[in-house]
């Protein structure tokens, strides 16, 4: 167990002396540090590492009546418990694309247990729309994740959850046509907890499930937020339109109106030589 001392300088920063004692603890647990420097302008915190994880004590800070103070530093164990995950908030932001709409998604997932949840070999699931494309996943540091499986409309994410609150960050692209693209996905039991973003005047986002909530400001830049809907159900359909239009779009288009003009020079002329005879 490790003593740590915490000081704010006078330009208002908060730096450590380093440790001020270590202790080894009894096999119970308990442990005692004696002769701890009283600064009544300093905070103080009891560290450990097990198992290469660092756990620590909530600040405690000294008071010239008490000569003594108990300090407790939770260890949690590992659950293999999935199910007590739960979502918190979901948010997702649109943005356009050429022929296509890039949807980045940010999960919350709070661990209200004690332990540490692992779900390295079973796995949290996540629902995906139809027909993804371009997938990709950050961890909470930004960089580009590896410790999910991307299976047929899901994803499993393989991690430990920490207790309390996590941060989930993937991204993937869904195609549109002729402008428009309809997004159909699933959030468990309620769409309450869903966020809906996107850039103010470049999507149109409609949906009988989802309530306009306003614009918001978000890293420099505007966007139009709604949030779902009190229902019973917790799948999602919105109609996303203002999609730029790739040009293949039109040739297929095209290719069914030459389809169609020939068949339709076809019968005329079987037609017109079916009279002459």
């Amino acid at each position: 167990m490790v003593l740590l001392k915490f000081v704010v300088n006078e330009q208002g920063e908060i730096t450590t002396t380093g440790p001020q004692a270590r202790v080894k603890s009894q096999p119970d647990g308990s442990f005692r540090i004696l002769e701890v420097p009283r600064d009544l302008r300093a905070a103080y915190r009891i560290g450990t590492r097990v198992e290469g994880r660092l756990h620590q004590s909530n600040v405690v800070f000294l008071n010239d009546q008490d000569s003594s103070y108990q300090v407790e530093v939770q260890v949690p164990g590992i659950s293999q418990k999935v199910e007590l995950l739960e979502l918190e908030k979901a948010s997702l932001i649109l943005e356009r694309d050429l022929g296509k709409v890039r949807v980045t998604e940010v999960w919350e997932i709070n661990n209200p247990s004690r332990d540490l949840i692992d779900s390295v070999n079973s796995g949290y699931r996540i629902n995906l729309p139809k027909d993804i494309s371009d997938f990709s996943m950050a961890d909470e540091t930004g960089q580009s994740s590896s410790d999910f499986r991307l299976g047929e409309h899901f994803l499993e994410i393989m991690r430990i959850f920490p207790p309390g609150n996590s941060q989930l960050i993937f991204q993937y692209s869904i195609s549109s046509f002729l402008g428009q693209t309809v997004l159909t996905k699933s959030f468990g039991n309620s769409l309450e907890k869903v966020r809906i973003f996107t850039p103010v005047g470049l999507l149109e986002v409609s949906s009988s499930q989802l309530k306009y909530i306003g614009d918001q400001k978000l890293h420099q830049t505007v966007f139009t937020s709604w949030q779902g809907k009190e229902l019973d159900t917790g799948t999602l359909e919105l109609t996303i339109s203002g999609v730029p239009v790739n040009f293949l779009d039109y040739s297929y288009i095209m290719v069914v109106l030459l389809i169609l003009l020939g068949f339709s020079v076809f019968i005329f002329y079987r037609l017109r030589l079916k009279k002459m005879n």
